[in-house]
């Protein structure tokens, strides 16, 4: 069944929700595709996956998928902030510019383990991404984010927000499915406006014949878009 749905290549979630290639206008896909922002076929910048297993599977692999795409999903969408902030795509730089940036975070790296406890950091509400591992007995719904230090260094967050009961009675199901809808909602409104306007400004200063008008995505489609 899950054959026929969107996957991001590696890792492979078993369902990928994210922006639809038949909503976004060609010049939005110029730039989101130049980006690398299509992890999935036909789908870019994914904000919601799920992993699902069978009733003999072992729960704990489908979180530890969750874990590891959710990561992919908030890598993707921080390159893109990168790009929105006049910033070179890690798979744009050259050898050396990644070997500065690597030894320029561990450096801060051993900064930081100098100055524990006078640092500040900040959680990056862009970052955010969701997962979902459902198996037959409970599904357990995941929030990903990144978090950066005033010194450079950053860190990457998995945590579990819900946990649904589906052998219990009819509320758990309910209660996912509301959440999974308020997931949609955001995704394809809040979300897709504002890689909308970050699409505008970086069209504006590396594609200046590219019209800003021509850069947005269709009328929303909920069902189509997710």
């Amino acid at each position: 069944m899950f054959d026929t749905l969107p996957r991001i290549e590696q890792p492979r979630p078993d369902v990928t929700y994210g922006l639809w290639k038949q909503d976004i206008s060609a010049s939005l896909r110029t730039i989101l595709s130049a980006c690398y922002c299509e992890l999935a076929k036909d789908i870019y910048l994914p904000f919601f996956i799920v992993e699902v297993k069978t009733q003999d599977a072992v729960a704990g692999e489908a979180e530890n998928q969750c874990i590891r795409g959710g990561a992919s999903l908030v890598n993707t969408v921080h390159q893109w902030n990168r790009v929105a902030a006049n910033r070179k795509h890690f798979k744009d730089m050259t050898a050396k510019e990644k070997q500065d940036e690597r030894k320029q975070f561990a450096d801060a790296a051993e900064k930081a383990r100098q100055d524990h406890g006078t640092l500040r950091s900040s959680a990056d509400p862009t970052s955010i991404a969701l997962s979902l591992a459902l198996s037959p007995p409970t599904a357990t719904m995941h929030v990903h984010w990144r978090e950066e230090w005033e010194n450079g260094v950053e860190d990457w967050h998995a945590h579990t927000v819900a946990t649904y009961a589906l052998r219990i009675d009819v509320e758990p199901f309910e209660q996912l499915n509301m959440h999974m809808s308020n997931i949609m909602d955001w995704g394809c409104t809040t979300h897709r406006m504002e890689i909308q306007k970050q699409a505008k400004v970086i069209g504006k200063r590396k594609w200046p014949a590219i019209n800003e008008d021509d850069v947005y995505f269709e009328s929303n489609k909920r069902h189509k878009s997710a």
